[in-house]
């Protein structure tokens, strides 16, 4: 599957902009078709945005798209992800198995790499997802009930995520 690219807002160029052309975020809101609280949503937050979402607004704004991006991203695949984790978990000896559904029988929502801690014998539940994306209702409960049943149970992004919840 093609990842698509993502952008990072350059906040402070489209606010000059703005400012320049004496637009407040309900007249950009009006003029892109989108609410008031999505255009504060990209101004105040650090969130990444898609393609088409960049060109509306340079196209809304009638200026390069270039104007209002500084990076480029292609997002890493949650697989990808997933192995970086796993060959971490390897090297500390835990303990884990790569959980699926359809593979064991078992429920949806259950985090996608079960593991046990050394030493302590805790179990770690660790869902894993790309940037921008959340864990679903069934996996934030499951979640919770791990750590209810004291279990150590969170999202990781990244393997650094991993390292600072089980240090």
């Amino acid at each position: 599957m093609l990842q698509k690219k993502r952008y990072k807002l350059n906040k402070r160029k489209l606010q000059k902009i703005l400012s320049e052309r004496g637009i407040f975020r309900i007249e950009l809101a009006r003029m892109m078709g989108v609410s008031r609280q999505r255009i504060t949503q990209l101004l105040t937050t650090n969130m990444l945005i898609n393609e088409r979402t960049a060109r509306k607004i340079a196209d809304t704004l009638d200026i390069d798209i270039n104007d209002i991006i500084t990076k480029t991203y292609k997002p890493v695949s949650e697989g990808i992800i997933q192995k970086n984790i796993i060959r971490y978990l390897k090297d500390k000896k835990y303990w884990y198995v790569k959980y699926s559904p359809t593979n064991y029988g078992g429920k949806t929502g259950t985090s996608d790499i079960i593991s046990c801690q050394p030493g302590t014998g805790k179990l770690i539940a660790i869902e894993v997802k790309r940037q921008g994306y959340k864990p679903t209702k069934k996996q934030q409960r499951f979640i919770e009930t791990i750590r209810n049943l004291g279990g150590i149970a969170f999202v990781a992004r990244s393997v650094e995520d991993v390292k600072k919840e089980l240090e």
